[in-house]
């Protein structure tokens, strides 16, 4: 057979050597591989060389030839990690019937049993031969059948586990398989010899103004505990996410560790720019142009406290709010803040000046949900419909907020959940007593790469006798870019029977379904409804419904959105239009 088709391919490629197109230049194969499958033929098809090349424009016929001659060797070889030593492979190749047809390689593969283990010897030795971490269970014994992949597994946990707990110099002294063909048997042989346990020495810091101390609360490690490599990577990730530094470098320097086997750690720091700076503008038909600035310093002091500014100016709702952060214990997750502000607005429900003054404990919890406790002091003056009053505040409250996000920017799988509750007491800086509290989600899917689904919810309710002795900001209201589409910012609410007037509401309901698809490029299109309103028992209620239309594009900052919404509860249906820029959450 082998001369055969020696001489066949002698032939062709004499005869395609005289025409005028060489056929040896554009010869293709066919490969298939039968009586096997899963991992196993997944693993043939890795190594085996005729199955790799099938697509390779310079292929020849001689190429094809040789790679053929090799395949029982590969097909072998790819069996052989699984524990099979004694299979069966039929092969052949079959040169094409017409010039333009493909050769056919064709291998049948039977795997024959798989080799047992005849023994296991596994011997530790040097200094922490008796060490709990190496205590690891041997997932294969003697008369179990072989998998190579289950051995190389079982190095690394020990490796792994070495390097987890100091043994910096741990090493497989023999580490070896051996096969007996003729009994079919394979033994086992690990020694592994463990070296000496390190220890982290002193860290220091150069680089940077703040204080050693504050930093080193970022590793949750001291001098003379067991040496981690993974804490230090752990370290420079926290140290990067606190937003002080551009970037970190840290250096075991392990050729200065002593007879103690302490390391010193040397930590290089590029200070991020302490101030950051940004504007913001839109425009919306609701409420007009709106104007953003904002202020941020990075840090202040030795200890890594933070400052912000905020303003926005809108014909609807104007403020200035201010933020003093200071971190504590646990900087990365735990910090105390004061937030003051002034807030003007003056919607088709409401008007007024709110003064507020905030003071916030936050957390995060091991749950991974940050937990917010303080108290509000404020002072509002505000009309709304035929209210008019003034009123102190002592608001003490609580709130729980969880962020999962696959990609921040444009995300494709996650989800938002927001729970507060709030208080006031009569008498207490207060002129009435209520509990709110008010929960908001937003949940987002992607259906397939052209696809996502986007729903969100809003729920709120407020604990008091009556709606009108809230003041005007702890009343819910509707409609917006931000609730229902299709409406002005914040013209939904219920109704006094006699004046018409929008008086806010102590119950909340609104929901929101949005679909989006891929047209082009960055570009997307959408179509969404939202449905609900705020609603109270002693006024007038009555459920809106917006829907519409929007284009999406993708911005290095996030979705920049434009929606067209219709409030089709009414007649004629109000139009609005919705410019805004930011991530999903």
């Amino acid at each position: 057979m082998s001369c055969f088709l020696f001489l066949l391919l002698f032939f062709s490629s004499s005869f395609c050597f005289c025409g005028e197109v060489n056929a040896a230049d554009h010869v293709k194969v066919e490969v298939t591989v039968t009586g096997i499958d899963g991992e196993l033929k997944e693993n043939i098809l890795k190594l085996l060389e005729i199955y790799r090349e099938r697509n390779n424009p310079d292929l020849t016929a001689g190429r094809i030839f040789f790679l053929h001659g090799r395949a029982v060797r590969d097909i072998k070889n790819a069996l052989e990690p699984f524990g099979y030593f004694r299979p069966r492979i039929a092969a052949s190749l079959d040169p094409p019937e017409r010039p333009g047809q493909p050769w056919k390689a064709s291998y049948h593969v039977e795997k024959g049993p798989r080799i047992r283990i005849g023994s296991v010897k596994f011997l530790l030795s040097g200094p922490g031969r008796d060490a709990e971490c190496f205590k690891i269970p041997i997932p294969f014994k003697k008369g179990s059948e072989l998998d190579q992949q289950e051995y190389e597994d079982f190095k690394k946990k020990l490796i792994d586990a070495a390097a987890a707990n100091g043994f910096l110099d741990a090493r497989f002294i023999t580490h070896r398989i051996v096969v007996d063909l003729e009994s079919y048997r394979a033994d086992i042989v690990l020694k592994l010899d463990t070296g000496p346990r390190y220890y982290f020495g002193p860290i220091t810091f150069s680089g940077t103004d703040l204080s050693p101390d504050f930093l080193l609360r970022f590793l949750e490690i001291k001098n003379g505990e067991v040496f981690n490599q993974e804490k230090l990577v752990e370290f420079k990730s926290r140290l990067l996410d606190s937003r002080y530094f551009k970037s970190v470098t840290i250096n075991p320097r392990r050729d200065l560790a002593g007879n103690d086997r302490h390391i010193p750690i040397n930590v290089i720091v590029n200070m991020n720019k302490p101030n950051v700076y940004r504007m913001g503008a839109g425009y919306a038909s609701d409420s007009g142009p709106r104007l953003t600035l904002d202020w941020k310093r990075r840090y202040l002091g030795k200890h890594g406290h933070k400052a912000r500014a905020e303003i926005q100016y809108s014909p609807k709702d104007s403020y200035i709010e201010g933020e003093y952060t200071i971190p504590l214990e646990q900087p990365r997750s735990e910090y105390l803040s004061f937030k003051p502000g002034i807030e003007r607005y003056d919607t088709d429900s409401r008007d007024g000046w709110h003064y507020t003054a905030k003071f916030t404990h936050s957390v995060v919890t091991d749950s991974g949900w940050r937990r917010n406790i303080g108290f509000d002091l404020g002072y509002e003056t505000y009309n709304v419909g035929d209210d008019s009053s003034s009123t102190g505040e002592f608001i003490p409250n609580v709130s729980w907020y969880k962020t999962v996000s696959d990609n921040i920017l444009f995300t494709r799988r996650g989800y938002m959940i927001r729970l507060g509750l709030s208080g006031a007491i009569e008498g207490l800086l207060a002129d009435t007593s209520y509990i709110a509290s008010r929960l908001r989600t937003k949940w987002i899917r992607s259906i397939s790469d052209d696809y996502r689904f986007i729903s969100r919810m809003d729920l709120g309710a407020v604990m008091t006798s009556n709606v009108r002795d809230l003041p005007g900001s702890a009343r819910f209201f509707t409609g917006g870019g931000t609730s229902i589409r299709g409406y002005a910012f914040e013209e939904l609410g219920p109704i006094d029977r006699e004046s018409g007037d929008v008086l806010g509401g102590r119950y909340l309901a609104v929901g929101s379904v949005e679909i989006e698809r891929h047209i082009y490029d960055k570009w997307l299109a959408a179509l969404f409804c939202d449905m609900g309103n705020s609603f109270d028992p002693e006024l007038s209620n009555s459920i809106k419904v917006g829907t519409g239309f929007g284009i999406r594009w993708r911005s290095p900052l996030g979705l920049v959105r434009l929606d067209f919404g219709f409030g089709v509860s009414e007649s004629p249906v109000p139009f609005k239009f919705y410019l805004s820029v930011g991530p999903d959450f």
